[in-house]
């Protein structure tokens, strides 16, 4: 790594690094690289949990990083993860590794704090896949019709909300992300972001007092030429109650005078069966006759950095009459050697313990990728043994990486940074 990779603290470096991102992100809708500057001085003095890092060359910033500090849902405990957004390298500088230096250090960086997993959403899934980062769960998007959403429930309970409702906002999607696999955990700033931001409107449903779900909307024009023919976009919905899932369907049902159709996003594969009818708009028929109904998407990645540290934090339940194994994994970016090592059972747990002789245990071959994702449940054992992701040594080796991570339900995220 021939980059100084340190924290950007002077409004001179930050004014550099917001020119490098605003040029390499012009999606991004801002009208000039002021906007951006603004938003990084802020972090830099008001975000402890994120930090803005910057690669040198002989003394001239190339590119940029942010990186969050998060707490995440691991099977049911919360554990400390990292994730980096926003990398962005200098126009003149593309091909000259530095983008490959950033995340290096990133990881590494990670590890050292006592973060052994790392996240990020990718800007080409390939390029990360190369650095070691597996893929998470699939994202499946819906635009079906608002009489699928149709209920007999009241409308007790629901009203309006603004970000000055953050507090038992944001309690409330902490509370779903207390039981589910993946979900990081927020703060009352971030929610306040969410809820504030232009276009967005916020709905809740209260039980007894408190906020048990609430649904964050938008409305997006559904014709080049007709104002009133608009489609309601979900932008983040959570229900903690059948009750607070019923109240919201009727509310969004309701608003099929206005909106023909609903946009909204979901992990869950097995989505449609919800539906009365999850055709979209489209018409298309996939050979034979399959419906369009919904588009699937490929975003969060995840890598474990340190292996036996993950395990540590991890404190997964070693499976019944666990005899051993002993993996043999590929991390090209951070060793040219395998990294040699046998899962064994301490307490009741599975330790990944390094270095120890596997001779005469079964043995397992595989890269980091193919690791990471298993380890979040987002591949199957089964599958990774099929397409050869995994290779084992014997039957015994596959019958034991078989009772790995294999009935874990698949993440789910609905942090963005």
């Amino acid at each position: 790594m021939d980059h100084e990779i340190r924290v950007l603290t002077q409004k001179e470096e930050l004014a550099d690094y917001a020119r490098i991102a605003f040029d390499a992100y012009p999606g991004f809708g801002m009208d000039d690289a002021s906007q951006l500057q603004a938003y990084l001085e802020k972090i830099a003095e008001k975000s402890p949990s994120v930090r803005p890092l910057g690669a040198f060359r002989d003394g001239t910033l190339t590119g940029g990083m942010l990186v969050y500090d998060y707490s995440m849902n691991y099977r049911g405990k919360f554990i400390p993860v990292a994730g980096v957004g926003l990398v962005a390298v200098d126009l003149l500088r593309k091909k000259e590794h530095v983008c490959k230096d950033l995340v290096t250090a990133f990881i590494h960086e990670s590890m050292e704090r006592g973060r052994p997993l790392t996240l990020l959403y990718p800007f080409r899934p390939d390029f990360y896949y190369k650095m070691g980062y597996g893929y998470g769960a699939p994202l499946y998007e819906y635009r079906v019709r608002t009489d699928n959403f149709i209920t007999g429930s009241s409308k007790e309970g629901l009203g309006h909300a603004t970000s000055e409702h953050r507090e038992e906002i944001v309690r409330c999607y902490n509370q779903m992300a207390e039981r589910t696999h993946g979900m990081i955990r927020r703060s009352e700033t971030d929610m306040g972001r969410i809820l504030a931001k232009k276009g967005h409107h916020t709905i809740v449903v209260r039980e007894n007092g408190e906020v048990s779900g609430y649904v964050v909307f938008k409305f997006e024009s559904a014709h080049k030429s007709n104002f009133v023919a608009n489609d309601l976009a979900i932008v983040e919905r959570m229900d903690n109650t059948p009750q607070a899932r019923e109240r919201l369907n009727t509310f969004i049902g309701g608003q099929r005078d206005q909106c023909a159709h609903v946009v909204y996003r979901t992990f869950d594969a097995e989505e449609y069966h919800r539906l009365t009818d999850p055709r979209d708009p489209s018409g298309d028929l996939v050979p034979d006759v399959y419906h369009a109904g919904y588009r699937g998407a490929v975003g969060l990645m995840y890598r474990v950095g340190d292996i036996v540290g993950f395990f540590r934090e991890a404190e997964l339940p070693a499976p019944k009459h666990w005899k051993g194994l002993a993996l043999e994994i590929t991390d090209s970016l951070l060793s040219d050697e395998p990294l040699s090592g046998v899962l064994t059972e301490e307490s009741g747990l599975l330790k990944f313990v390094t270095p120890r002789s596997g001779q005469g245990l079964p043995t397992v071959r595989l890269g980091v990728q193919a690791l990471s994702s298993l380890l979040m449940g987002a591949l199957s054992p089964g599958k990774a043994l099929k397409d050869s992701l995994v290779r084992a040594d014997s039957h015994e080796a596959e019958k034991e990486f078989m009772k790995i991570c294999g009935a874990m339900e698949k993440p789910q995220c609905w942090t963005s940074f």
